[in-house]
């Protein structure tokens, strides 16, 4: 996955386009479109795993202790440096 890969992607969530369905993660022709998306897939069901463990584990958490949605983990004007370190980060 490259830079441009994660751009691509990032610029079709901006848009508005949603992959947060699992029919996206198996869809393969999408897949093959957008290189990346596998990737955010994985990444978003781990994060979204560990969120809900967290939840479970945790009696209430306000929402400003709470960690963006996963469609806001890139912000537009993000360098691929800050998106890469996001993504390991995540």
């Amino acid at each position: 996955v490259t830079d441009e890969d994660l751009d691509e992607l990032k610029a079709c969530i901006e848009l508005g386009f949603g992959f947060d369905s699992p029919e996206v993660a198996v869809d393969q022709r999408l897949s093959d479109t957008l290189p990346a998306l596998e990737l955010y897939c994985a990444v978003n069901k781990q994060y979204n795993d560990i969120i809900s463990k967290s939840a479970r584990s945790q009696p209430a958490v306000s929402d400003c202790d709470s960690s963006p949605p996963p469609a806001n983990i890139f912000c537009s004007g993000d360098s691929p440096q800050v998106m890469k370190t996001r993504l390991r980060r995540w």
